[in-house]
């Protein structure tokens, strides 16, 4: 037997939220960047737009050198910006080796058609894991002439929908599994599901609108359950199983973000209690 339960338990208490702040579109100013590359470079932030200037060293015709300004993501998504770029060599015969870029942990990759010879401009977007450096920059291989410039507007981080946050507990039957399925936008299909759990078990699923990470019942309460989380108590079938699914509400305020995670009764546990990994579902 699969427990199922409709809307009416557990979406619509979720639409009791939207009163609560929506997290705004990404902006530079809420996050800590920093400058890297060659000296010669320099890098400026508002809230709204990156300048980077790349470097002005005459040691750039025989050997690449970069700047960017970057930054270290706290959850694994996708960046979108708007690049304009500016190619002060212009017009000076072969020295055209420029180009802007975006850098991830590391590894740069160039974009627009490749040694742009004056200005291009268009938009940018790749993916980031948690806790990878990503920013946005020049490189060449000839600035002797007059560097690179770089203004990105536009910036938007979009989280991915789920993210499995671990800090899973183990219980009779090992660590209980939870996983989430579905785009979070309304009117989409959504799956919750609960696995290898205790067999008809008491099972509260907590949501939180911020993570907690502090110790709890010999294991880490993720989400914060104060409130207004919600604390919903539903009960494990003989499979050790409980499976949400329905439509996902209306009303959610876009870039939300919610964090859940079950916690179950189990005698196996180290305080008689066992937990499932937590996730986090952020409102597209």
């Amino acid at each position: 037997m699969i427990n199922s339960v409709r809307r009416a338990t557990l979406a619509v208490q979720l639409v009791a939220w939207v009163a609560l702040s929506a997290s705004a579109p990404a902006q530079f100013g809420d996050y800590s960047w920093e400058f890297s590359g060659d000296p010669s470079g320099s890098g400026t932030v508002t809230d709204d737009q990156m300048h980077v200037v790349g470097p002005a060293n005459e040691l750039c015709t025989t050997t690449e050198l970069y700047a960017f300004l970057s930054t270290t993501a706290v959850q694994s998504g996708t960046v979108h910006a708007h690049y304009v770029f500016d190619n002060q060599d212009g017009g000076i015969g072969w020295w055209t080796v420029e180009d802007p870029a975006y850098i991830v942990d590391g590894g740069k990759t160039l974009v627009g058609p490749g040694d742009i010879f004056d200005t291009w401009e268009g938009n940018v977007s790749f993916h980031v894991n948690a806790g990878q450096s990503f920013g946005f920059g020049v490189v060449t291989v000839d600035c002797y002439f007059g560097p690179g410039v770089l203004d990105v507007t536009g910036f938007v981080f979009v989280p991915d929908a789920w993210v499995d946050l671990g800090q899973g507990l183990a219980g009779i039957f090992g660590t209980p599994k939870l996983h989430g399925l579905g785009p979070l936008q309304a009117g989409t299909d959504y799956t919750l599901s609960l696995t290898e759990a205790a067999k008809f078990a008491p099972a509260w699923l907590v949501l939180g609108l911020d993570s907690l990470g502090a110790p709890f019942k010999g294991g880490v309460m993720v989400p914060d359950p104060a409130p207004p989380a919600l604390l919903v108590l539903f009960s494990t079938g003989p499979g050790g199983r409980i499976i949400l699914e329905d439509d996902w509400p209306a009303g959610l305020p876009s870039g939300l973000t919610l964090y859940l995670q079950y916690w179950i009764v189990d005698a196996a546990g180290p305080l008689g209690w066992a937990a499932s990994n937590a996730l986090s579902a952020t409102i597209p």
